[in-house]
């Protein structure tokens, strides 16, 4: 039985929902609570997989409450139940995997949601992954920087100034940031000289995205991997970003989607440089497998590790306490049909964009034969296998690529 809790300070709220929700009985174990306080009480005694709180609540309000609870218990789904007259406030001030559900709420709606967050999280705290990752020696912990920029972007009236100050204050790595701004990764039109200009450029969330990837990759510079190796990972990461910027920017997009996207694409193979880090001769027998096997990466890393790099991923970003949409294109990545949920948004953009960059830089990949196939039943089902010629073209433009 999944556990579910539903906090508010009013009884008749409180009420409706148990009402409403009576029919789900036999699939969660419910807490309707009255106050904050009382919420994290019990939380300290019993995992709770999903919260949904209301925001006005007196003592403690829905937006510290989530904040706590991501803090003691980051796998649990947090939900905020209020009216919509709060939703821009609730955004900024809760965390990133947060969902809003305004009042009066479509219960049907709510009920998906929250099995899809039970989902992921059957994906990501199942006892084989978690097994698993428990004798992974270190996990990377989220950068203080990175932290530090987004406890910005919680304040009422966030400084472009102070983002850039946060970020110019180590030299190093501020020309870092500024060096892959200026490459051709993002092809801008001139020159930009300093952090200011490219967080104007770029916008706050994507130099937050950038920050996050600096910084981790460039942890993992002092150990054991081969430099060859780790720079050919960063750069596939980034040029996938950047591929997946291209497309979804060339027609209607919501800027979260832009936002989850490029940070999906940054990170979508971080599983690989926690493996290389942490068990660098298995990991290099997973290498040697697909060759004799002429199998897929996924596939040889679960035979020979038990986990597999999306996997891994997935669940370090939602350690860190990213979107859950984030979390779910990363696990997703090689396997789109195998997501539950029908993420349609972003993940067939990310999985398009991964098996592109292949496709042009074949001496990048040291086992083609072995290749991740793009999955053209998913990218029908998903409704862009007509679009797939388009975005073909619109990157074989971008890298001056020419036939004939």
């Amino acid at each position: 039985m999944e556990t579910v809790m539903f906090v508010d300070d009013e009884k008749c709220i409180l009420d409706a929902l148990r009402r409403s929700l009576r029919d789900m009985t036999k699939e969660w174990d419910m807490y309707f609570v009255d106050s904050g306080k009382d919420a994290l009480e019990i939380i300290k005694s019993i995992h709770m997989d999903v919260i949904v709180s209301d925001m006005r609540m007196p003592g403690m309000d829905g937006a510290q409450l989530l904040m706590e609870v991501m803090r003691i218990s980051p796998f649990t789904a947090r939900f905020i139940l209020s009216g919509q007259s709060d939703r821009e406030a609730v955004l900024k001030t809760v965390g990133p995997a947060h969902q809003f559900f305004s009042k009066p709420c479509d219960i049907k709606k709510m009920k998906d949601i929250i099995r899809n967050a039970l989902a992921l999280r059957h994906c990501l705290c199942n006892e084989e992954l978690t097994g698993a990752i428990s004798r992974i020696e270190s996990l990377p912990c989220v950068p203080q920087i990175y932290l530090d920029i987004s406890n910005e972007l919680q304040k009422s009236e966030v400084s472009l100034e102070r983002v850039a100050n946060l970020v110019q204050a180590d030299l190093g790595f501020s020309t870092k940031i500024l060096q892959i701004v200026n490459s051709s990764f993002f092809g801008v039109p001139n020159h930009i000289s300093d952090i200011r200009q490219a967080v104007i450029y770029l916008g706050i969330d994507i130099i937050k995205s950038l920050v996050l990837y600096v910084k981790v990759f460039h942890e993992f510079c002092s150990k054991e991997i081969p430099r060859g190796w780790l720079e050919d990972l960063m750069d596939h990461s980034l040029a996938v970003a950047k591929f997946a910027k291209i497309i979804i920017t060339s027609g209607p997009h919501d800027k979260n989607d832009l936002d989850n996207l490029f940070t999906a694409a940054c990170f979508h193979d971080v599983g690989k440089l926690v493996f290389f880090a942490n068990m660098g001769k298995k990991y290099q027998e997973t290498c040697q497998y697909m060759e004799n096997r002429h199998c897929t990466e996924t596939i040889a890393e679960q035979a020979i590790i038990g986990i597999t790099h999306p996997e891994v991923g997935a669940y370090l970003i939602a350690l860190w306490g990213l979107r859950d949409i984030i979390v779910e294109t990363i696990l997703f990545h090689h396997n789109p049909s195998h997501c539950y949920y029908n993420n349609y948004n972003i993940l067939p953009i990310l999985h398009f964009c991964d098996c592109f960059y292949y496709e042009i830089h074949p001496d990048k990949n040291p086992h083609p034969e072995s290749s991740m196939p793009l999955d053209m039943e998913y990218l029908e089902q998903a409704g862009v296998l007509e679009s797939l010629p388009a975005w073909r073209a619109l990157l074989e433009k971008n890298e001056g690529i020419t036939h004939g």
